[in-house]
């Protein structure tokens, strides 16, 4: 091609000018934006996407316009490929701020030339550096710290806030989620999944506005209750109360601080799974699992707010699952749930926070411990007699209660104050019956989610107390718990354990020569089954102390005592009790001697002593006879 041709080319072109911004660019003109910098982004120029922060290495954290939560880097923020991403393709915003534009030259009619700058796109650079800025402002984000995701969770005010995945209900107001809130910094982000809303959703899928008119009445949770307790057969009265009460209150999520969790254990044949997926029906969010890992249950429920239903969680293998699951509702019962660490295949640490009220179903329940006791209520179902079968009544039942949903949902949400007022009552009501201290939780919250459902109005004295009559065979008494805390446990376990007698095939309770080396009787035969006991015990770390032992005979020092009257010294360090204590869960590593400190009178020993004869002393236990058995009195003296 000659130069001529090219030069005839240039000339016969349309001039144009691209202006991209940096040093060399020509300054703003006019009200229109261009320039080196484009339009200055304001208070009043708020992008579409909500800066979060930024952490120390380096990465830029963002809600994006739907609500989702996005991470860049400082390179990946620069391009247009990662800006486009995080705006989600709609980049007018982009345009209209950080401008890349041309500037078109004119000839009209008469010879004049004119010119106009068109927008084309935008400049990733400034576009980028400028949201660096904002980030920079928000303060440093930990990206461990956890988010709002669907679920009910507690508001400002305390009262239920509903997010359904793309709507947050805050009091009676929907707003579009992905949004932070200014004064407790909550972070309302979106997600992908849209639940379903108390109103339901319009044509548009926009969540209705909630109104009383849409609210069920008690007739149909009166329905519910009297399906279950006769579709049902129940082993204890009052467990249609248990299940109705889980409902009314697990439907408030995180907006409670004490989420009753039950568990529902009996025969094949016995309708748990059909009585778990009633429960699940009755809740239009929730989450449905039938083979569940404590792993998978809190990736699940993980920054969310909702029932959870665990149907055959403990039918698996030795029951391990089961008891990790019913350890992870162990913290996600109270307050704010299970807060948790855990780490993630890059290093980093990733925030676990599980807050939800847990129905869990299976032919053989786990072993619970003191801790568990609280916090579940177990109801057994009886396999039906024979030529009885409630499956077609059962499924009807589901059905009505999945088309009810909805409407009892928001006759729960409408109902806080009531249920706040009627879990005061019944707590006091409980209080009154003698159920022990940690119970009133449990109990308290299931009879104020039954009466909200079934109940108008507020519960009286009588009413209250009418309602812990109905769940007589659940609540334990003080005194129940207290036979049944770690403490006791731990003296019922050593007590009942064999011990071999001198290396023969004979073996005893523990308990049995604990109680012959007390014993007062007179005379040889006496004497020499004392003697032998307390020497069979000294071997394996136990000592009993009479009230009158008398000196010991290697020092002629009076014998070693943590209290007036009978007890007995427990080796911290003997082999043998730290194997036997092994094998006990909720007392290994050396959990067994916490507990046993906890018992009235205990006394951990401020120096050595010695337990067995030629043994070097050591730390040990003191155990008052009254401890080992809260039955035991002192005989009258003469």
């Amino acid at each position: 091609m000659s130069k001529d041709r090219v030069r005839e080319g240039i000339l016969g072109a349309v001039p144009l000018r691209v202006i991209e911004g940096g040093a060399g660019d020509q300054p703003k003109r006019g009200g229109g934006g261009g320039g080196n910098r484009g339009r200055s982004a304001g208070a009043a120029d708020t992008p579409p996407v909500l800066p979060l922060g930024h952490d120390e290495e380096g990465v830029f954290f963002f809600l994006n316009p739907a609500g989702f939560r996005r991470a860049l880097n400082a390179r990946e923020l620069v391009s247009r490929g990662g800006i486009s991403g995080l705006f989600g393709g709609d980049v007018a915003w982009l345009k209209e701020h950080f401008p890349k534009k041309f500037t078109r030259k004119t000839t009209d009619e008469s010879g004049g030339e004119s010119s106009e700058e068109v927008t084309v796109d935008y400049r990733p650079a400034p576009a980028g550096e400028h949201l660096m800025k904002l980030c920079f402002k928000a303060g440093g984000y930990d990206p461990s710290k956890p988010i709002r995701r669907p679920g009910i969770w507690r508001g400002r005010d305390g009262a239920p806030v509903v997010h359904v995945g793309d709507y947050v209900l805050i009091g009676d107001i929907w707003r579009r989620a992905g949004f932070r809130d200014p004064v407790t910094g909550v972070i309302w982000a979106g997600t992908v999944d849209r639940h379903p809303a108390p109103c339901g959703r319009g044509p548009d899928g926009e969540p209705r506005a909630v109104t009383e008119a849409s609210m069920a009445g008690v007739e149909i949770a009166r329905r519910l209750q009297a399906d279950i307790r006769e579709l049902w057969r129940l082993e204890k009265p009052g467990g249609e109360f248990v299940a109705l009460g889980w409902l009314g209150t697990a439907m408030y999520g995180a907006a409670t601080n004490w989420r009753p969790n039950v568990f529902f254990t009996g025969g094949a044949g016995s309708g748990k799974s059909q009585l778990t997926t009633l429960l699940a029906a009755c809740c239009p969010m929730h989450i449905l699992s039938t083979d569940t890992t404590k792993a998978g249950i809190e990736s699940a429920l993980n920054n969310t707010s909702m029932p959870a239903v665990l149907d055959e969680s403990a039918d698996r293998g030795d029951g391990r699952a089961a008891q990790n699951l019913v350890d992870v509702v162990l913290s996600a019962s109270s307050g704010a749930g299970t807060m948790g660490l855990r780490g993630t295949a890059d290093g980093r640490a990733r925030a676990i926070n599980v807050v939800t009220a847990v129905a869990m179903a299976a032919i053989n329940a786990p072993e619970l411990q003191p801790q568990h006791q609280a916090r579940f209520s177990i109801v057994e179902l009886c396999t039906p007699e024979a030529g009885i079968d409630h499956r077609a009544q059962m499924e009807a039942a589901i059905a009505r209660a999945r088309d009810a949903a909805p409407a009892i949902w928001l006759r729960v949400l409408l109902s806080w104050p009531r249920y706040q007022a009627a879990l005061a009552a019944f707590r006091a009501a409980l209080g009154r019956s003698g159920c022990a201290a940690r119970e009133m939780d449990q109990y308290g919250a299931l009879l104020a989610g039954w009466w909200v459902l079934t109940e108008d109005g507020l519960p009286d004295e009588r009413s209250a107390l009418e309602g812990v009559v109905a769940l007589d065979a659940y609540v334990r008494r003080a005194d129940e718990v207290e036979a049944d805390g770690g403490p006791r446990r731990a003296v019922q376990f050593l007590a009942s354990s064999m011990v071999q007698k001198d290396r023969s095939t004979d073996v005893e309770t523990i308990g049995a020569l604990v109680e012959r080396a007390w014993d007062r009787g007179e005379g040889g035969d006496y004497a020499e089954d004392r003697g032998a006991a307390a020497r069979w015990l000294e071997r394996i770390g136990i000592r009993v102390i009479r009230a009158d032992e008398p000196p010991d005979k290697w020092n002629k020092r009076p014998a070693p005592r943590g209290s007036f009257g009978d007890g007995l010294w427990l080796s911290r360090t003997h082999r043998f009790l730290a194997t036997l204590f092994a094998s006990q869960r909720g007392l290994q590593d050396g959990r067994w001697v916490q507990e046993l400190k906890r018992l009235p009178g205990a006394v951990a020993s401020a120096g050595g002593v010695r337990v067995q004869t030629g043994v070097p002393a050591s730390t040990a236990i003191w155990l008052p006879r009254t401890a080992w058995d809260p039955d035991w009195r002192p005989p009258d003296k003469p």
